[in-house]
């Protein structure tokens, strides 16, 4: 709408998928929910705390493929401490001052978690290996 309107390029005009607006309306109505039940520090915190998480996973990962990558290992190694070393600071700091945003956290993850398992048995998909 905006690219239409002359307000961003046109580049943002085009459809970057060609299906995927249910995931869309499903993030932005979990966005939406947060949003009413967190003040914005719990909110940022929240996003912050699930950034950290996706930054332990992908280094995580990383590890797993050096010989792939050539990165060197102490690099990821101290990344992946220092995310995981922020990642406790910020779980500390909500449960001193904020546990309704570290529960909601944990729900949140229980529930991503809850839905992957489902949907895997539901559907049948699996995680293959990379040499697969």
């Amino acid at each position: 709408m905006l690219a239409k309107e002359g307000r961003l390029p046109l580049f943002f005009e085009g459809k970057i998928w060609k299906r995927g607006t249910e995931e869309l309306l499903i993030t932005s109505g979990f966005v939406i929910l947060m949003a009413n039940f967190l003040s914005l520090d719990g909110l940022g915190m929240l996003t912050s705390t699930s950034l950290l998480i996706i930054y332990v996973a992908v280094n995580t990962s990383h590890l797993h493929l050096l010989k792939e990558t050539g990165a060197k290992r102490w690099v990821i190694l101290a990344s992946l401490l220092s995310s995981l070393i922020f990642f406790g600071v910020l779980v500390y700091y909500e449960f001193v001052n904020s546990k309704l945003t570290l529960e909601l956290l944990l729900i949140t993850l229980l529930c991503c978690f809850c839905i992957e398992w489902a949907y895997r048995k539901l559907v049948g998909r699996s995680i293959k290996d990379r040499a697969e």
